[in-house]
């Protein structure tokens, strides 16, 4: 269940996607992969609101994206052919940095999202992890990222480079 910053409530479901609940309208409205504007699965582990206002939603089938402005979902996937994709379908925890960075767990590693190309960056074992499921994602007082895995708890600190974007 999340909140929006509107106060509407978001509930994901196991199997049957998403209701949200308009709390000043008193009205149910219910997202599918059989409605029109669809989702692109049933199971919906996490939600996010970014700095923008649009919605993210994680599944077990990559993310879709309510643009706020124009009610658009855009739908992100992993596609074994582009390196830019997000590492893995099956989402399970969505997160945006005190940056304004998108930061995605799923069962394939932690992905970063770059919002001027689309792309994602993919961090997994390979790179430090104890894991490749990533878990859940926060943020302390000096910038630096928290991560839970089955194995265990890893902390990324975030280093910048002179003339890097923010």
């Amino acid at each position: 269940i999340f909140e929006d910053s509107g106060g509407n409530l978001w509930i994901g479901t196991l199997t049957q996607g998403v209701d949200v609940l308009d709390r000043s309208r008193k009205h149910m409205r219910h997202y599918n992969m059989r409605t029109p504007d669809a989702l692109h699965a049933s199971y919906i582990p996490a939600f996010m609101e970014d700095s923008d206002g649009n919605l993210w939603i994680g599944t077990g089938y990559g993310i879709d994206v309510l643009e706020k402005k124009s009610g658009k979902i855009t739908h992100y996937l992993n596609d074994l052919n582009d390196a830019g994709s997000l590492s893995n379908n099956s989402v399970l925890s969505l997160y945006e940095d005190s940056r304004g960075w998108i930061w995605i767990a799923t069962h394939g590693g932690l992905n970063l999202y770059d919002k001027h190309t689309g792309k994602f960056s993919a961090f997994t074992k390979d790179d430090g992890l104890p894991h490749n499921s990533i878990l859940t994602i926060l943020e302390d007082d000096n910038r630096n990222l928290w991560v839970s895995t089955p194995h265990g708890l890893s902390n990324l600190k975030i280093a910048f480079r002179p003339g890097a974007r923010d």
